[in-house]
Protein backbone atom coordinates (compact mmCIF):
# COMPACT_ATOMS: atom_id res chain seq x y z
CA UNK A 1 0.00 0.00 0.00
CA UNK A 2 1.06 3.40 -0.74
CA UNK A 3 2.27 5.85 1.64
CA UNK A 4 0.08 9.03 2.29
CA UNK A 5 2.68 10.80 4.27
CA UNK A 6 4.28 13.86 2.50
CA UNK A 7 7.75 13.46 3.01
CA UNK A 8 9.43 16.25 4.77
CA UNK A 9 12.01 16.50 1.61
CA UNK A 10 9.18 17.23 -0.76
CA UNK A 11 7.45 19.91 1.56
CA UNK A 12 11.27 21.80 2.01
CA UNK A 13 11.10 21.78 -1.60
CA UNK A 14 7.63 23.08 -2.79
CA UNK A 15 8.48 25.99 -0.06
CA UNK A 16 11.85 26.86 -2.03
CA UNK A 17 9.82 26.88 -5.06
CA UNK A 18 7.22 29.50 -3.13
CA UNK A 19 9.42 31.70 -1.98
CA UNK A 20 11.01 31.83 -5.38
CA UNK A 21 7.78 32.87 -6.96
CA UNK A 22 7.37 35.47 -4.05
CA UNK A 23 10.79 36.97 -4.77
CA UNK A 24 10.12 37.47 -8.55
CA UNK A 25 8.47 40.34 -10.11
CA UNK A 26 4.74 39.23 -11.76
CA UNK A 27 4.40 41.07 -15.33
CA UNK A 28 1.57 41.40 -17.06
CA UNK A 29 1.30 38.87 -19.99
CA UNK A 30 -0.36 41.36 -22.25
CA UNK A 31 -0.47 45.23 -21.81
CA UNK A 32 -2.82 45.57 -23.66
CA UNK A 33 -6.36 45.64 -22.05
CA UNK A 34 -9.92 45.02 -24.05
CA UNK A 35 -12.85 47.00 -22.72
CA UNK A 36 -15.48 46.61 -24.63
CA UNK A 37 -18.81 48.93 -23.71
CA UNK A 38 -20.93 46.53 -22.26
CA UNK A 39 -19.97 44.92 -19.07
CA UNK A 40 -17.51 46.84 -18.06
CA UNK A 41 -17.42 45.27 -14.64
CA UNK A 42 -17.33 42.14 -15.45
CA UNK A 43 -13.61 40.94 -15.73
CA UNK A 44 -11.95 41.19 -19.27
CA UNK A 45 -10.06 37.96 -20.59
CA UNK A 46 -9.59 35.67 -23.25
CA UNK A 47 -10.07 32.92 -20.62
CA UNK A 48 -14.18 33.16 -20.82
CA UNK A 49 -15.77 32.73 -17.58
CA UNK A 50 -19.12 30.17 -18.20
CA UNK A 51 -21.06 33.12 -18.35
CA UNK A 52 -19.68 35.71 -20.50
CA UNK A 53 -21.41 34.32 -23.57
CA UNK A 54 -20.68 37.61 -25.56
CA UNK A 55 -17.57 37.21 -25.78
CA UNK A 56 -17.21 33.33 -26.59
CA UNK A 57 -15.79 34.64 -30.27
CA UNK A 58 -12.82 36.06 -27.88
CA UNK A 59 -12.12 33.30 -26.11
CA UNK A 60 -8.82 31.10 -26.41
CA UNK A 61 -11.33 28.30 -25.21
CA UNK A 62 -11.73 25.35 -27.62
CA UNK A 63 -15.44 25.09 -27.78
CA UNK A 64 -18.30 26.51 -25.08
CA UNK A 65 -17.07 27.23 -21.93
CA UNK A 66 -19.43 25.19 -20.10
CA UNK A 67 -19.33 22.25 -22.59
CA UNK A 68 -15.50 22.17 -22.06
CA UNK A 69 -15.27 22.19 -18.39
CA UNK A 70 -18.05 19.40 -18.81
CA UNK A 71 -15.79 17.35 -20.50
CA UNK A 72 -12.34 18.57 -18.65
CA UNK A 73 -13.52 17.15 -15.37
CA UNK A 74 -11.25 14.22 -15.11
CA UNK A 75 -9.28 15.08 -12.12
CA UNK A 76 -9.77 16.30 -9.04
CA UNK A 77 -9.84 19.92 -8.38
CA UNK A 78 -9.89 22.45 -5.47
CA UNK A 79 -12.12 25.66 -6.14
CA UNK A 80 -12.01 29.12 -3.99
CA UNK A 81 -13.97 32.22 -4.17
CA UNK A 82 -13.75 35.03 -2.07
CA UNK A 83 -16.19 36.58 -0.35
CA UNK A 84 -16.72 39.97 -1.69
CA UNK A 85 -14.56 38.93 -5.77
CA UNK A 86 -16.05 41.88 -7.11
CA UNK A 87 -15.52 44.83 -4.50
CA UNK A 88 -12.12 45.89 -5.83
CA UNK A 89 -13.62 45.87 -9.59
CA UNK A 90 -16.80 48.32 -8.47
CA UNK A 91 -14.61 50.62 -6.09
CA UNK A 92 -12.41 50.96 -9.03
CA UNK A 93 -14.70 51.56 -11.82
CA UNK A 94 -17.79 52.98 -10.37
CA UNK A 95 -18.36 56.61 -10.67
CA UNK A 96 -21.64 58.16 -8.92
CA UNK A 97 -23.81 58.42 -11.99
CA UNK A 98 -23.05 54.95 -13.71
CA UNK A 99 -25.65 53.17 -11.59
CA UNK A 100 -28.72 55.73 -11.64
CA UNK A 101 -30.98 56.61 -14.31
CA UNK A 102 -32.30 59.73 -14.88
CA UNK A 103 -35.88 58.34 -13.04
CA UNK A 104 -33.88 57.74 -9.78
CA UNK A 105 -33.88 54.05 -10.16
CA UNK A 106 -30.93 52.14 -10.03
CA UNK A 107 -29.59 51.06 -13.32
CA UNK A 108 -28.49 47.39 -14.13
CA UNK A 109 -27.13 47.60 -17.78
CA UNK A 110 -23.82 47.48 -16.16
CA UNK A 111 -24.23 44.33 -15.23
CA UNK A 112 -27.29 42.54 -16.37
CA UNK A 113 -25.95 43.36 -20.49
CA UNK A 114 -28.15 43.61 -23.35
CA UNK A 115 -25.14 41.89 -24.80
CA UNK A 116 -25.28 38.84 -22.59
CA UNK A 117 -29.13 37.93 -22.18
CA UNK A 118 -31.82 38.70 -25.07
CA UNK A 119 -34.61 39.43 -22.47
CA UNK A 120 -32.40 41.46 -20.27
CA UNK A 121 -35.33 44.29 -19.16
CA UNK A 122 -36.83 40.97 -17.61
CA UNK A 123 -34.03 39.51 -15.83
CA UNK A 124 -33.06 42.95 -14.49
CA UNK A 125 -36.68 43.12 -12.84
CA UNK A 126 -36.40 39.69 -11.75
CA UNK A 127 -33.06 40.51 -10.21
CA UNK A 128 -33.94 43.50 -8.31
CA UNK A 129 -36.35 41.44 -7.05
CA UNK A 130 -34.34 38.88 -5.54
CA UNK A 131 -31.65 41.42 -4.75
CA UNK A 132 -33.75 44.20 -3.04
CA UNK A 133 -37.41 43.12 -2.74
CA UNK A 134 -38.11 45.01 -6.34
CA UNK A 135 -36.96 48.04 -4.31
CA UNK A 136 -33.86 49.90 -6.44
CA UNK A 137 -34.51 53.28 -5.65
CA UNK A 138 -31.49 55.58 -4.81
CA UNK A 139 -30.18 55.23 -1.09
CA UNK A 140 -26.18 55.88 0.30
CA UNK A 141 -24.08 55.76 -2.33
CA UNK A 142 -21.66 53.54 -0.40
CA UNK A 143 -24.88 51.00 -0.50
CA UNK A 144 -25.33 51.14 -3.91
CA UNK A 145 -21.76 50.45 -4.06
CA UNK A 146 -22.20 46.96 -1.88
CA UNK A 147 -25.61 46.07 -3.50
CA UNK A 148 -23.76 46.01 -7.10
CA UNK A 149 -20.89 43.88 -5.34
CA UNK A 150 -22.74 41.38 -4.23
CA UNK A 151 -24.63 41.00 -7.34
CA UNK A 152 -21.87 40.57 -9.24
CA UNK A 153 -19.84 38.78 -7.27
CA UNK A 154 -22.78 36.24 -7.32
CA UNK A 155 -22.90 36.74 -10.79
CA UNK A 156 -19.39 35.99 -11.76
CA UNK A 157 -18.18 34.20 -9.71
CA UNK A 158 -19.78 32.63 -6.92
CA UNK A 159 -22.72 30.79 -9.55
CA UNK A 160 -20.04 29.72 -11.65
CA UNK A 161 -18.10 28.09 -8.93
CA UNK A 162 -20.74 26.35 -7.47
CA UNK A 163 -21.84 24.89 -11.24
CA UNK A 164 -18.67 24.14 -11.64
CA UNK A 165 -17.86 22.32 -8.52
CA UNK A 166 -21.04 20.32 -9.39
CA UNK A 167 -19.55 19.78 -13.11
CA UNK A 168 -16.68 18.03 -11.11
CA UNK A 169 -18.62 16.31 -8.67
CA UNK A 170 -20.94 14.58 -10.91
CA UNK A 171 -18.04 12.83 -12.28
CA UNK A 172 -17.66 11.37 -9.30
CA UNK A 173 -14.44 13.29 -8.72
CA UNK A 174 -12.53 14.67 -6.04
CA UNK A 175 -13.89 17.89 -5.12
CA UNK A 176 -12.87 20.61 -2.23
CA UNK A 177 -13.92 24.59 -1.84
CA UNK A 178 -13.31 26.75 0.44
CA UNK A 179 -14.78 30.36 1.08
CA UNK A 180 -11.91 33.10 1.79
CA UNK A 181 -13.84 35.60 3.95
CA UNK A 182 -10.24 37.36 5.43
CA UNK A 183 -10.19 41.21 4.98
CA UNK A 184 -6.80 42.44 5.50
CA UNK A 185 -7.14 46.57 6.18
CA UNK A 186 -4.14 47.09 3.37
CA UNK A 187 -5.88 45.05 0.81
CA UNK A 188 -8.94 46.37 1.16
CA UNK A 189 -7.82 50.07 1.76
CA UNK A 190 -9.36 51.20 -2.08
CA UNK A 191 -12.68 49.46 -1.14
CA UNK A 192 -13.29 50.93 2.64
CA UNK A 193 -11.87 54.52 1.21
CA UNK A 194 -15.27 54.10 -1.19
CA UNK A 195 -17.16 53.43 2.40
CA UNK A 196 -17.80 49.81 1.12
CA UNK A 197 -17.86 47.99 5.08
CA UNK A 198 -18.78 44.93 5.21
CA UNK A 199 -18.47 43.46 1.06
CA UNK A 200 -15.85 41.17 2.10
CA UNK A 201 -12.45 39.91 0.80
CA UNK A 202 -12.23 40.79 -2.63
CA UNK A 203 -10.62 39.40 -6.03
CA UNK A 204 -7.50 37.70 -5.32
CA UNK A 205 -6.52 38.57 -1.74
CA UNK A 206 -6.01 34.63 -1.06
CA UNK A 207 -3.45 34.70 -4.01
CA UNK A 208 -2.10 37.43 -1.90
CA UNK A 209 -1.73 35.61 1.40
CA UNK A 210 -0.04 32.54 -1.18
CA UNK A 211 2.11 34.40 -3.27
CA UNK A 212 2.99 37.36 -1.35
CA UNK A 213 2.23 39.32 -4.72
CA UNK A 214 -0.21 42.06 -4.07
CA UNK A 215 -0.77 42.60 -7.73
CA UNK A 216 -2.92 39.65 -7.66
CA UNK A 217 -5.37 41.98 -5.94
CA UNK A 218 -4.67 45.69 -6.13
CA UNK A 219 -1.57 46.44 -7.81
CA UNK A 220 -1.91 50.01 -6.21
CA UNK A 221 -0.37 48.33 -2.77
CA UNK A 222 3.21 47.69 -3.13
CA UNK A 223 4.03 45.83 0.05
CA UNK A 224 1.99 44.44 3.23
CA UNK A 225 2.99 44.45 6.87
CA UNK A 226 1.88 40.89 7.70
CA UNK A 227 0.94 40.39 11.22
CA UNK A 228 1.50 37.47 13.35
CA UNK A 229 -2.11 36.21 12.22
CA UNK A 230 -1.35 37.00 8.50
CA UNK A 231 1.46 34.46 8.74
CA UNK A 232 0.15 32.01 9.99
CA UNK A 233 -3.10 31.98 7.61
CA UNK A 234 -0.73 32.15 4.76
CA UNK A 235 1.04 28.66 6.00
CA UNK A 236 -2.52 27.34 6.32
CA UNK A 237 -3.26 28.27 2.70
CA UNK A 238 -0.11 27.36 1.33
CA UNK A 239 -0.02 23.92 3.41
CA UNK A 240 -3.01 23.00 2.06
CA UNK A 241 -2.29 23.83 -1.51
CA UNK A 242 0.93 21.16 -0.81
CA UNK A 243 -1.36 18.57 0.58
CA UNK A 244 -3.25 18.75 -2.29
CA UNK A 245 -0.98 18.90 -5.16
CA UNK A 246 0.71 15.80 -3.37
CA UNK A 247 -2.55 13.89 -2.80
CA UNK A 248 -5.64 14.95 -4.14
CA UNK A 249 -7.51 14.56 -0.82
CA UNK A 250 -7.58 16.30 2.40
CA UNK A 251 -9.31 13.95 4.48
CA UNK A 252 -6.97 13.78 7.55
CA UNK A 253 -7.40 17.64 7.41
CA UNK A 254 -10.24 20.23 8.24
CA UNK A 255 -11.33 20.02 4.85
CA UNK A 256 -14.72 17.81 3.78
CA UNK A 257 -15.07 17.37 0.49
CA UNK A 258 -17.71 18.55 -1.80
CA UNK A 259 -20.50 16.42 -3.31
CA UNK A 260 -23.34 16.43 -5.44
CA UNK A 261 -25.36 15.41 -2.18
CA UNK A 262 -23.33 17.73 0.39
CA UNK A 263 -22.53 20.65 -1.48
CA UNK A 264 -20.59 22.54 0.96
CA UNK A 265 -17.47 24.65 1.46
CA UNK A 266 -14.95 25.37 3.80
CA UNK A 267 -14.78 28.96 5.24
CA UNK A 268 -11.61 30.54 5.38
CA UNK A 269 -11.20 33.58 8.15
CA UNK A 270 -8.32 33.34 9.70
CA UNK A 271 -5.34 30.57 10.32
CA UNK A 272 -7.84 28.32 13.25
CA UNK A 273 -10.86 26.00 11.66
CA UNK A 274 -14.78 27.06 11.34
CA UNK A 275 -17.47 25.21 10.45
CA UNK A 276 -18.21 24.15 6.43
CA UNK A 277 -20.88 26.79 4.84
CA UNK A 278 -23.16 25.76 2.76
CA UNK A 279 -21.65 26.72 -1.44
CA UNK A 280 -23.74 28.47 -2.82
CA UNK A 281 -26.29 26.47 -4.51
CA UNK A 282 -29.13 28.46 -3.97
CA UNK A 283 -26.68 31.44 -5.63
CA UNK A 284 -26.01 29.17 -8.99
CA UNK A 285 -29.94 27.62 -9.08
CA UNK A 286 -31.42 31.51 -9.34
CA UNK A 287 -28.51 32.47 -11.83
CA UNK A 288 -28.47 29.26 -14.03
CA UNK A 289 -32.58 28.38 -13.42
CA UNK A 290 -34.40 31.33 -12.66
CA UNK A 291 -32.50 33.87 -14.54
CA UNK A 292 -32.21 31.40 -18.08
CA UNK A 293 -36.05 30.57 -18.07
CA UNK A 294 -36.78 34.03 -17.62
CA UNK A 295 -34.14 34.85 -20.50
CA UNK A 296 -35.88 32.23 -22.58
CA UNK A 297 -39.80 33.84 -22.52
CA UNK A 298 -40.93 35.20 -25.58
CA UNK A 299 -39.70 38.95 -25.93
CA UNK A 300 -43.14 40.14 -27.77
CA UNK A 301 -46.73 38.36 -27.58
CA UNK A 302 -48.01 36.82 -30.42
CA UNK A 303 -50.83 38.62 -32.05
CA UNK A 304 -49.24 39.07 -34.96
CA UNK A 305 -51.50 36.16 -36.65
CA UNK A 306 -54.30 37.75 -35.52
CA UNK A 307 -53.35 41.00 -38.18
CA UNK A 308 -52.41 39.00 -40.50
CA UNK A 309 -54.67 39.87 -44.17
CA UNK A 310 -56.82 37.31 -44.78
CA UNK A 311 -55.16 34.74 -47.61
CA UNK A 312 -58.42 32.52 -48.58
CA UNK A 313 -60.89 35.62 -49.13
CA UNK A 314 -61.27 34.61 -52.76
CA UNK A 315 -61.75 30.79 -52.64
CA UNK A 316 -65.27 29.61 -53.77
CA UNK A 317 -66.34 28.53 -50.14
CA UNK A 318 -69.83 28.49 -51.05
CA UNK A 319 -70.11 25.21 -52.78
CA UNK A 320 -68.40 22.82 -50.98
CA UNK A 321 -70.33 24.72 -48.06
CA UNK A 322 -73.40 23.62 -49.32
CA UNK A 323 -72.62 20.19 -50.30
CA UNK A 324 -71.30 19.55 -47.19
CA UNK A 325 -74.81 20.72 -46.02
CA UNK A 326 -76.87 19.02 -48.08
CA UNK A 327 -74.84 15.42 -47.11
CA UNK A 328 -75.79 16.38 -43.52
CA UNK A 329 -79.10 16.95 -43.91
CA UNK A 330 -79.39 13.71 -46.13
CA UNK A 331 -77.75 11.73 -43.56
CA UNK A 332 -80.09 13.00 -40.51
CA UNK A 333 -83.03 12.40 -42.84
CA UNK A 334 -81.67 8.37 -42.94
CA UNK A 335 -81.26 8.36 -39.56
CA UNK A 336 -84.29 9.80 -38.10
CA UNK A 337 -86.08 7.62 -40.69
CA UNK A 338 -84.09 4.30 -39.65
CA UNK A 339 -84.78 5.21 -35.96
CA UNK A 340 -88.24 6.00 -35.90
CA UNK A 341 -88.92 2.58 -38.05
CA UNK A 342 -87.29 0.78 -35.30
CA UNK A 343 -89.27 1.96 -32.93
CA UNK A 344 -92.51 1.03 -34.81
CA UNK A 345 -91.45 -2.57 -35.78
CA UNK A 346 -90.16 -2.82 -31.83
CA UNK A 347 -93.97 -1.43 -30.83
CA UNK A 348 -95.60 -4.18 -33.00
CA UNK A 349 -93.46 -7.18 -31.72
CA UNK A 350 -94.60 -6.15 -28.15
CA UNK A 351 -98.43 -5.57 -28.99
CA UNK A 352 -98.04 -9.28 -30.90
CA UNK A 353 -96.41 -10.62 -27.97
CA UNK A 354 -98.93 -9.18 -25.74
CA UNK A 355 -101.88 -10.48 -27.65
CA UNK A 356 -100.79 -13.86 -27.62
CA UNK A 357 -100.05 -13.74 -23.91
CA UNK A 358 -103.55 -12.58 -23.28
CA UNK A 359 -104.98 -15.66 -25.53
CA UNK A 360 -103.50 -17.93 -23.71
CA UNK A 361 -104.89 -16.99 -20.35
CA UNK A 362 -108.23 -17.36 -21.95
CA UNK A 363 -107.65 -20.54 -22.80
CA UNK A 364 -106.63 -21.64 -19.13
Amino acid sequence: MRSTTVRPSFKLKVFKELDLLRSQEIRKVRTEVIMSGDGVYMANTYFTPSIDTFRIEDSVLPGEPSAVIKEGARVPVMLGVTSGEAGQLIALSMRGTDFVRSSGELNLDGIISPRLYTNYKQVQRVVEERYSGGNMQVEEENEIRNLFTRISTDHNFKAPAAREALFYASNHLTVYAYIFHKENAELMQRVYSQGMKGVGAVHGNDCVYIFNATILSDPSVKRVDWSEEDEKLRQRLTQQMVDFARKPSLMNSDFEPFTALHRIATPIYGPHHSPPEEFFTNISNFWYGTVRSVDLLPLEPEYKVLLQSCTMCGYPYKVPFYIMLSIMIVLLVALAVFFFRRQFVQKAVLYKLAAITSDGFRKA
